[in-house]
């Protein structure tokens, strides 16, 4: 890894990392030359290859929950090893993995929680502690509730799928928002039960 990255993020897919890239840049500009993205599925498979592919050392999964809960290990293993060495911030996690709750399969973020601390069990790494520096967003039902409740500025229901952004400049303002409350360690009105630990979990990182 580049002495340079500090800040390492896992995600499913396009969406959670333009979320990500633009709450970061909203925080602080500079925060981007720190940040490492690794390659996500619809960055590197083709729709509908059943995969998994190599892509710059890491094995990439076509499901996205999938290539999150198997590279999270990894992943923890890695900020650690280089904590402490990459310039005065140390070296931040920031991990996203959608809930996917619905009717017909019923998930809690306590349940994503349990996924991730049985894969680093299943690699005998330990688990991150509340105090290491690894953030956790895990949108319930997925990214695009909590996109939909900043953009609408009303309640949202995390059983519902809401759409996927037409462009992917649509979900900025709904980034920055998530950055600027995160900043002010406050929560918008009506904000859903996992954006509220998503805000809480954010911190963590910057």
């Amino acid at each position: 890894m580049s002495r340079t990255v500090s800040i390492l993020v896992l995600c499913e897919d396009q969406q959670a990392r333009l979320f990500i890239q633009a709450a970061l840049e909203e925080l602080d500009p500079r925060l981007l030359r720190r940040l490492r993205v690794i390659p996500y599925p619809g960055q590197v498979l083709r729709q509908g290859e059943r995969g998994p592919k190599q892509a710059e050392g890491y094995t990439v999964y076509p499901a996205g929950s999938q290539h999150v809960r198997e590279n999270y290990p990894r992943l923890v293993s890695e900020r650690r090893r280089n904590e402490g060495r990459l310039r005065e911030m140390g070296c931040r996690l920031i991990v996203h993995m959608d809930v996917d709750h619905s009717d017909g399969s019923p998930r809690t973020i306590a349940d994503r929680m349990r996924e991730l601390t049985s894969a680093c069990v299943a690699q005998s790494i330990d688990p991150p502690s509340v105090t290491e520096p690894v953030a956790h967003l895990l949108p319930r039902r997925n990214i695009e509730t909590w996109i939909t409740f900043f953009l609408s500025e009303s309640p949202v229901d995390e059983r519902t799928a809401y759409p996927h952004m037409a462009k992917p400049a649509d979900a900025e303002p709904a980034a920055c928002k998530f950055a600027q409350f995160a900043k002010k360690n406050t929560q918008p009105a009506q904000a859903p039960p996992s954006l509220v630990h998503g805000l809480s979990e954010f911190r963590k990182a910057i």
